[in-house]
């Protein structure tokens, strides 16, 4: 459903064949001619930070120019400054209810 919202945004996307033990990523898109990749997890609660530095080792391996961290929980402190670090998009409570209605996503 993520990636046919990002076609709806105009993006070109890229499925994953598989998405178990996909390694921290869940597909990529094209965005004005640069890579950028997905990763969505499903949370009762917090964001495990691991996931996000996981996810952050991924975008530099594919040499992407940045990601979007996609989740239903909770985000902590320690969370927030890492994606800021990584410069990561974190999209999650309104901003993914918004994106799924159709709403432009401003990239960093």
């Amino acid at each position: 459903m993520l990636l046919m919202c990002c076609r709806e945004q105009g993006w070109k996307i890229e499925r994953n064949f598989c998405y178990t033990g996909d390694g921290s990523l869940d597909g990529r898109v094209i965005i004005a001619g640069r890579l950028y990749l997905i990763q969505a997890k499903r949370y009762r609660g917090y964001i495990n930070p691991k996931h996000i530095r996981d996810f952050y080792q991924v975008i530099q391996g594919e040499e992407a120019h940045g990601g979007f961290f996609i989740h239903t929980g909770k985000t902590g402190e320690l969370a927030k400054e890492l994606l800021r670090d990584y410069q990561i998009s974190l999209l999650s409570g309104q901003r993914l209810v918004n994106f799924v209605l159709g709403q432009s996503l401003k990239i960093i």
